[in-house]
């Protein structure tokens, strides 16, 4: 061991920058404990100018920077002033000598590189920066600190540290561009506003994980090596060989075999990777396509967004357009893309969907624990959007319960939330509900002291506990609430036991509010029961028979992987009977080669469903409700998942069992390196009626791309889209920021309609919304009703809202026209005749109606033309017979 001799304090303060050295250790408050003491502080400061102007003694020809002190009490926290000393003195010429000469200039230079390889990588994003006269000045406290000045958190400095000593001296330019990357939708949405964007990237390493941000610098040092790096700047500079002078080749003695094992090391860890890679393809790695989707139907992609998940979708500010909530990779901040207004539906020609803006943050609570899951309600009344947010250290709970209320009056979406306390705590997720029947959620759920816990909401919140001696919640956290059996009444679906011993529980409730309802349980289908290996994907409610009644339908598969053991079940309400759906799992026009199976969701800090899916609604708008999962792929080692749709083929008549297609999405492509899809579900962009569809997908190390595909429809097809507003005031100037409240998710709301089938005899389907509130189910407010190729009439259309006492709540509408949008407004609810309707027609934007449109104009002109020549011959025939019958009464006169 060297032993280094102390300096005396005489010598200490002779050097030249003593004083400067003095004044940043006395600023270094933020990386010291939070907890230290005053003494322990001083001893701490006095120790760290020691070991400062020790190594400026040691090493004459280096100066000192501010920022240097960061990176030296980094070292002496770890090591003590001794080894710290000794460790810098070894490496302060090769890692931080070009930091420490008499300029700056070098240094300069050296960020360049940021730009060389983003430019290479990202050449939009570079020449968006560039473009606002932005250098990468901004990275300087990343550079010549190590990040220690920017990260708030020790543990990921110093794994940070870490990872800078045992890599190449460029691995700062690797993850520095891994920052930018990793925020390109929030960089671009800045690059108009220079002062915005300097402080939108300074504060940019804040919000990744740090493990996130060392996998993808390495995936970027592996696919773009040092030296083609290097070459990249020298492309991009006309000097860069003092860069690689002092980076690379400085003193060239002690670098040269440094140099030699890192490029040796190098080549290794790529051959090796490149080694696996290989070993992972078959002779055939392509991705499994299809020319032929549902009903004919094609993609496009509309945009991607890395490092998010889907949270929710709600109608924040009161718009009719849709807008979607996120949540961040690290799961701790919320954030939106508020979709903008649209055309005005008196436009001809047809509308194009205009795309979501890129996120911004919405709300960073500070919870200090994950966000598990998110749900959007109103929760005191005052028809603004809430939201639920579910906390907890372990994704297996149990879950605190927080309510994050909207600010009425605020211009820019604030939110209020009280951290201090959770409002509950749950065992597994709890269920968004309505108890009693007031239009404000409620929140349903077993307490880990093995109670039963209503919290009502309100302008205060009332929470009620129950006695619960049943089987415990199932911790996939399965729920739903909503009408089964066609009273109006919402009742309550519950998966509950423990793994292997699984049921649903039924509250099926009366016109009393509350929960007093008749509760039964039922098994799971026998095929499940047996199983030795069972996957249960969250089940989701519908009237998929069309027989006008909801039905229950569960997704499972019993093998690992799920590989020829995928299976979906159908449970009917009314005769309590399981039947099993015949599902064609190989997708339409796809070649044979490959096996089919649902996929399995990856495991995430996110509570999703264990299949990818399932979503619920009418994708081919021909009257059938239809379900978007996520199939698995397999071709010997060629595998993968893949979004697709099962389309709802209806009951087989020999069989008598309900029957699916899937069908792939032409031209919907994951990101080249995304091979598990996560999260799936039916998204009306633009409010056109149309659904397209949300994926969510991730890459090996885990990086999350949110991808929208717009549905591009080949034949006509017509549709009805409903929504229940919550009812509490009569009218906008009424309600609070004088808003009605559409796209607010209010929960137990039933709908249904009937009319006269093309094909002759009578049609009927129902409707639920407001259904589910767990597992991130990403429903939207409103449902659709598909009416198939024929512009038919809806005769009639009803509505329903959970009754307060026996009388019921419903309002029913005749003769709709297709393609409208209706607005029911149940205010006041406990007077149904007095609801008013809103109907919104779509724009003219079919050519066929636009052809028949013409036609008939010139049809009418045609016989206005005709109308009038026989007009002038009937003038001048009437005028000839004039003048002989006045010449008739000459003569007779004469």
């Amino acid at each position: 061991m060297v032993l280094y001799y102390v300096i005396h304090d005489e010598i200490l303060k002779s050097h030249a920058s003593h004083h400067q050295v003095q004044l940043d250790v006395n600023r270094l408050d933020s990386l010291l404990p939070p907890d230290i003491t005053p003494e322990d502080k001083s001893a701490t400061q006095a120790v760290l100018m020691r070991l400062i102007v020790s190594l400026l003694l040691d090493n004459p020809n280096l100066h000192y920077y501010q920022g240097f002190h960061d990176i030296c009490y980094i070292f002496l926290s770890v090591l003590g002033e001794n080894d710290a000393r000794l460790l810098l003195n070894k490496i302060l010429p090769d890692r931080f000598g070009l930091f420490m000469e008499a300029s700056m200039d070098s240094t300069v230079e050296y960020m360049q590189l940021i730009f060389a390889l983003l430019g290479h990588l990202r050449p939009t994003l570079t020449k968006n920066l560039e473009a606002v006269g932005l250098g990468p000045h901004f990275a300087l406290a990343w550079i010549v600190t190590w990040f220690a000045h920017v990260l708030p958190e020790m543990d990921d400095v110093r794994r940070l540290f870490d990872l800078f000593l045992a890599t190449d001296p460029l691995m700062l330019i690797y993850l520095s561009v891994a920052v930018i990357i990793r925020s390109d939708e929030e960089v671009q949405s800045n690059t108009s506003d220079f002062g915005m964007l300097h402080h939108t990237l300074l504060r940019l390493p804040k919000k990744h994980p740090v493990e996130e941000l060392v996998r993808y610098s390495v995936k970027l040092y592996i696919s773009v090596p040092p030296d083609q790096l290097l070459a990249l700047g020298k492309q991009r500079h006309s000097v860069l060989s003092a860069i690689t002078t002092e980076v690379r080749r400085k003193p060239i003695a002690r670098r040269r075999t440094f140099i030699m094992s890192v490029h040796f090391s190098s080549a290794i860890v790529t051959l090796f990777v490149s080694l696996l890679l290989d070993l992972g393809r078959t002779q055939d790695s392509s991705v499994p396509s299809s020319s032929s989707g549902p009903s004919g139907s094609t993609f496009q992609t509309a945009f991607t967004w890395n490092g998010y998940l889907l949270a929710c979708f709600a109608d924040l500010n009161a718009d009719r357009q849709m807008d979607v909530v996120l949540l961040d990779a690290a799961g701790t901040d919320l954030f939106v893309s508020l979709a903008p207004s649209t055309r005005s539906s008196l436009t001809f020609g047809p509308t194009s969907s205009p795309n979501l803006p890129p996120p911004t943050l919405l709300l960073s609570p500070g919870l200090g624990e994950k966000i598990r899951s998110v749900a959007a309600a109103d929760f005191n009344g005052d028809s603004l959007v809430d939201f639920m947010l579910l906390v907890s250290t372990a994704r297996t709970g149990p879950y605190k319960i927080y309510l994050a209320y909207g600010v009425p009056g605020s211009t820019n979406l604030s939110f209020t939330i009280d951290t201090s306390t959770p409002v509950a705590t749950t065992r597994s997720q709890p269920l968004i509900c309505d108890l009693n029947a007031d239009a404000v959620a409620d929140i349903f759920g077993e307490t880990t002291s093995d109670e039963l816990v209503i919290i009502y909401g309100g302008s205060s919140l009332t929470i009620q506990k129950l006695a619960y001696q049943g089987p415990p919640w199932s911790s996939l956290g399965y729920s739903a609430f909503g009408d089964i059996n066609g009273d109006t009444i919402p009742d309550i679906v519950v998966l509950v036991g423990e793994p292997g011993q699984l049921k649903f529980q039924l509250y099926k409730r009366g016109p009393t509010s509350g929960l007093s309802a008749d509760v039964t349980l039922f098994d799971l289908p026998l095929p499940l029961r047996v199983a030795q290996q069972l996957t249960l994907g969250l089940f989701v409610l519908g009237d998929f028979d069309s027989d006008g009644k909801i039905d229950l339908l569960l997704p499972a598969c019993t093998t690992i992987n799920c590989v020829g053991g995928s299976s979906i079940f159908l449970y009917n309400f009314g005769n309590s009977q399981w039947q099993s759906v015949d599902v064609q799992w190989e997708p339409k026009k796809v070649r044979p080669s490959y096996a089919w199976s649902l996929a399995q969701t990856p495991a995430d800090d996110l509570l999703l469903s264990a299949l990818v899916g399932p979503t619920l609604g009418d994708f081919d708008l021909d009257g059938k409700p239809d379900v978007g999962m996520g199939l698995a792929y397999s071709a010997g080692t060629n595998t993968g998942t893949l979004p697709a749709v099962l389309l709802n083929q209806g009951v087989n008549s020999k069989t008598g069992r309900l029957t699916f297609q899937a069908y792939l999405l032409p031209g919907a492509s994951l990101p080249e390196t995304n091979t598990k899809l996560k999260q799936i579900t039916f998204f009306d962009n633009g409010e056109k009626g149309v659904f397209d569809v949300f994926v969510v997908s991730v890459d090996d190390v885990d990086i999350s791309s949110v991808q929208l595909f717009l549905q591009q429809m080949v034949n006509d097809h017509y549709f009805v889209k409903v929504t229940v507003l919550n009812g509490l005031c009569a009218s906008a100037e009424n309600c609070t920021d004088k808003r009605l409240p559409y796209g607010l998710p209010v929960p137990g709301q039933s709908s249904s309609y009937s009319t006269e089938s093309a094909f002759g005899g009578r049609l009927g389907f129902a409707g639920l919304m407001g259904v589910q509130s767990c597992c991130t189910a990403l429903q939207l407010p409103s449902m659709r009703y598909g009416l198939g190729p024929f512009a038919s009439y809806v005769e009639r259309l009803t509505v329903a809202i959970p009754p307060d006492s026996t009388v019921l709540r419903t309002f029913s509408m005749f003769g709709l026209i297709p393609n409208s949008e209706v607005f029911v407004n149940p205010y006041p609810h406990s007077d149904p005749d007095r609801w008013t309707a809103k109907l919104f027609l779509q724009p003219l934007y079919n050519m066929k109606v636009l052809y028949i449109a013409i036609t008939l104009v010139c049809v009418c002109v045609l016989l206005v033309i005709i109308i009038s020549v026989l007009q002038c011959l009937e003038v001048r025939e009437d005028h000839k017979e004039k003048q002989k019958e006045a010449q008739r009464f000459h003569f007779d006169a004469m």
